[in-house]
């Protein structure tokens, strides 16, 4: 059989792969949280304003995200000023501090508003250090980067600036959850080392906010070139999907709300949503909401490659239609939901571990919490 004759062949897993991938990775269109409450705010800074003891915001961005600083900055400054604030500092991340250390100088300040400016990275690190704080800080979003996953799931427009902009600034918030991911006996292994590793917050803990796990998605993530990610994008992701598109099953032990339930299994795929909505509308994970208090552990698995997958997909499409299909042995794909507080996960022979589309490396031992209600966010305001 020559080259020729197998080109259908890798187009149908292109395709198929892609799809599953963008449904799973791609930009979110989300719905606007309930429960808006009108709540104040406060900083921005390369300092700009009249000195003020309150009414302070923190823009924290990441200016290879922001192509035309000066222009950015003109922009905040006005819609700050608009909404009443007095005081604005805006401050750069760094490559070996992408937001947490400026999160916490931040609210040592005693700003009362904190604005993340950049992509899913730097919005769960600045989120995450606010959440550990526990000050009442309120948090905005200004989304700029390639998914802006978290943003659009909670009804952030990731293209309309000037709406962004009232939003981030803007006096309607709503208490949201975060969650928190704890890796131990760490796996060193050769294959790992182009891999760049996130580190986690001064507690030990990864915070996420949309989802994360291990397996399929984990392993896509761990080899997706940077470099063609800048340069095409979510189509990185497609082909470091179809290169992982038939990893073998892993085997895991799963342990629920302190051991009230415990599962071995094999799997594709295991992560944990915190929110989790596809494009158009649809729901990976029927029953996640990130104000809900709780979290939502998926697991995948499916067999004979491309067959599998889009029996996945296809249980996805149903359960958005209300039909939810009941296990049954020999189905080639599946998706099973379990809602929980906490969970513990070994891993015997160590892996990859992703948080928000982030690689953290390969572990053997994973537990993951949620923290309900744990910090203010800046939301559009009720139509």
């Amino acid at each position: 059989m020559d080259a020729l004759s197998l080109l259908p062949w890798f187009l149908s897993i292109a395709c198929a792969v892609g799809v599953v991938v963008l449904f799973f990775y791609a930009p979110i269109f989300g719905e606007k949280l309930s429960s808006l409450t009108g709540v104040s705010a406060e900083k921005t800074g390369t300092y700009v304003g009249v000195k003020s003891s309150s009414r302070r915001v923190w823009v924290i961005y990441n200016p290879v995200k922001s192509e035309k600083v000066p222009t950015f900055k003109k922009d905040c400054f006005e819609a700050a000023r608009a909404a009443g604030f007095e005081d604005i500092y805006f401050v750069e991340t760094l490559p070996d501090s992408p937001g947490d250390t400026q999160a916490h100088e931040a609210i040592a300040s005693g700003v009362s508003r904190i604005i993340a400016a950049g992509g899913d990275g730097t919005v769960r690190l600045v989120a995450g250090v606010i959440a550990e704080s526990g000050e009442k800080v309120t948090f905005g979003i200004l989304p700029l980067g390639t998914g802006n996953l978290y943003a659009r799931n909670v009804g952030i427009s990731t293209d309309d600036w000037e709406q962004n902009l009232k939003t981030a600034f803007g006096n309607h918030s709503s208490l949201v959850d975060i969650g928190w991911l704890r890796a131990t006996e760490e796996v060193v292994d050769s294959s790992d080392s182009d891999v760049s590793l996130v580190s986690p917050l001064h507690t030990g803990e990864h915070p996420f906010l949309v989802i994360s796990g291990l397996g399929f998605d984990s392993r896509m993530i761990a080899d997706t070139n940077p470099e063609l990610k800048k340069r095409i994008g979510w189509g990185a992701y497609v082909a470091a999907g179809i290169k992982n598109s038939f990893i073998p099953p892993v085997q895991v032990k799963v342990s629920v709300d302190e051991g009230k339930e415990v599962y071995d299994m094999s799997i594709r795929s295991l992560f944990v949503a915190n929110s989790g909505k596809l494009p158009g509308g649809m729901n990976l994970v029927p029953d996640a909401q990130p104000d809900d208090g709780i979290l939502d552990i998926c697991v995948m698995d499916f067999k004979h490659g491309i067959i599998g997958w889009l029996a996945v997909f296809g249980q996805v499409v149903l359960q958005n239609l209300g039909l939810h299909l009941p296990p049954r042995k020999g189905r080639q794909g599946f998706i099973r939901f379990k809602q929980a507080e906490n969970l513990d996960c070994l891993i015997p022979d160590g892996y990859q571990i992703q948080v928000d589309g982030d690689p953290i490396g390969r572990y053997r031992r994973v537990r993951i919490r949620v923290q309900p209600r744990a910090f203010a966010l800046a939301c559009p305001a009720p139509q």
